[in-house]
């Protein structure tokens, strides 16, 4: 067992792909891997995988835990965060829909600008639906307060 201390892994060697594995065995493992150009040094790829031979959901998965609290875990479902997450450029989904749990209520906001009360512009749009289909929504709204507030849209 290393005791006291730091740590450090360097290999100064084109495509050195220096890893740190921890576990019972390569079948149990959890390994950190810094992976590097095929003819170079540089840093392209920092890689955490784990292993496990078992065939039970969720094994192997990661968990990270910030002062004593669980926030996010990633597992075979995908990841679970647990607080707020903020995004401080576009934040694109795809694939899927923006759920909210049963009986919890759903805000959707753009915030004021500095300059005064006013928010941004929110669009919300559906695809295009197949010829004749009578399924097809599009919502614009260019002034968000007035349909807060029930007032007529300009």
């Amino acid at each position: 067992a290393l005791t006291g201390g730091d740590l450090t892994i360097y290999e100064d060697a084109n495509n050195a792909d220096v890893s740190l594995k921890m576990g019972t065995s390569a079948t149990e493992s959890l390994t950190i891997q810094v992976l590097n150009g095929g003819s170079n040094k540089t840093a392209e790829e920092v890689h955490f995988s784990t292993a496990t031979a078992s065939g039970t959901a969720d094994h192997g998965k990661m968990v990270f835990d910030v002062d004593g609290t669980d926030i996010m875990t990633i597992d075979d479902g995908g990841i679970d965060v647990v607080g707020a997450i903020t995004a401080t450029t576009d934040l694109t989904i795809t694939g899927g829909d923006i759920g909210f749990g049963n009986g919890q209520d759903a805000t959707v906001s753009v915030a004021a600008t500095s300059s005064g009360t006013d928010g941004r512009d929110l669009t919300i749009s559906a695809g295009s639906a197949p010829t004749g289909s009578a399924n097809q929504r599009l919502v614009a709204v260019t002034e968000l307060e007035h349909l807060i507030w029930g007032s007529t849209l300009k």
